[in-house]
């Protein structure tokens, strides 16, 4: 399987290598920690994860979701991952976290979702 990393957004400076250098080592490790799951993962040629600005994740969140807002990640089973940057940004600051931390913890996130994990349950969560 291929996942690739791009940024479709202007407004938070990112690093891109290093981003897809934390998505590679984590790939085989969603595998191995979370076992067999009936998800899409496992049967997807590419991942694709787009970094995108809060504007345009809060357009895709209203229109496939039916929630207002951006939000930290969302997950398609064809194997999309789309990334909020600034409310990335914003929960490492709080956190005090470094930026890159924080996007690799919504591209794991996403990448659990494809694997078959739920979270809309608090004990799934």
């Amino acid at each position: 399987m291929r996942v690739t990393v791009t940024s479709r957004q202007r407004r938070v400076r990112l690093h891109l290598p290093e981003l897809r250098a934390m998505v590679d080592r984590a790939v085989p490790l969603v595998f191995a920690r979370s076992g067999p799951r009936e998800g899409a993962l496992a049967g997807l040629e590419l991942v694709e994860i787009v970094l995108l600005s809060d504007r345009a994740i809060a357009r895709v969140n209203e229109r496939f979701l039916q929630h207002e807002g951006p939000t930290d990640v969302i997950t398609f089973e064809h194997g999309e991952i789309l990334v909020g940057t600034e409310t990335a940004r914003e929960n490492a600051e709080r956190y005090e976290k470094p930026l890159n931390h924080e996007l690799a913890l919504y591209m794991i996130h996403g990448l659990l979702h494809l694997h078959g994990w739920s979270d809309q349950a608090p004990v799934e969560a």
